[in-house]
């Protein structure tokens, strides 16, 4: 905003500038005595100008006012369920975005630009939905990345690091010795585990469960041997 006095006067102050004054409308405490003001509310403003004459017998005061809205801040917040599966790992992403005011604003309304970022920095999946549904098939651990962006164009960015954790899905295979008999009677088979281990982490606590299809109990072992009454 400007104020204009008229001629006559000779303005003093700091290196030749006016002498000004921001305070909040009511208020006499100066809010600043810069040009750069930070308001965390919005408010009216003003401006108050006071200027001299050459022998200083007159002050003169010029005002104006200047309201300043501001529009909320968002706060990005989200969650996720299941953190944590075997591949694939089907992941919703809920969004819980606040403001910085911690007041509700239902008149604000939000885009969304979710990221689900791999070890190698990789954006993988990505969506625009307020409540996106993810698929992660390989196996390791991932980031979630959330910016969200208000109507009056504020924004906030949250990133989540390794946030999810997908594990190699095992796939069960075993050979068996013999294949094939013509023993009425039964007979012993062994069960030779070919299971691809290296898709386990080292620390991975492994079981086994063989079941032989028969009733009997089922066994532990890395490998299996049983013994049929009858084929």
């Amino acid at each position: 905003e400007t104020a204009t006095l008229g001629s006559g006067f000779n303005y003093i102050g700091p290196n030749g500038q006016i002498h000004y004054n921001w305070t909040e409308l009511g208020d006499s405490t100066s809010l600043s005595t810069n040009e750069s003001i930070t308001l965390t509310d919005s408010t009216t403003l003003v401006l108050q100008i006071t200027t001299t004459n050459a022998d200083q017998s007159l002050n003169c005061v010029a005002s104006d006012t200047a309201s300043v809205h501001l529009n909320p801040q968002p706060v990005a917040n989200f969650s996720g369920d299941p953190l944590l599966n075997c591949a694939p790992l089907i992941v919703t992403l809920t969004d819980h975005t606040t403001f910085n005011d911690g007041e509700p604003h239902p008149e604000v309304t939000f885009t969304y630009q979710w990221s689900i970022i791999n070890a190698a920095n990789e954006a993988t999946h990505s969506s625009t939905e307020a409540m996106p549904t993810f698929t992660i098939q390989e196996a390791g651990l991932y980031s979630v990345e959330l910016i969200v962006t208000t109507n009056s164009g504020c924004s906030d960015t949250l990133v989540l690091t390794d946030y999810l954790t997908v594990n190699a899905q095992p796939i069960s295979d075993f050979i068996s010795t013999p294949e094939r008999t013509n023993l009425g009677e039964g007979g012993t088979i062994t069960l030779f585990n070919i299971t691809d281990t290296p898709v386990f982490n080292p620390d991975d606590a492994i079981t086994w469960t063989w079941d032989y299809g028969d009733g009997s109990d089922q066994t532990h072992d890395f490998n299996g041997l049983h013994q049929y009454s009858s084929w």
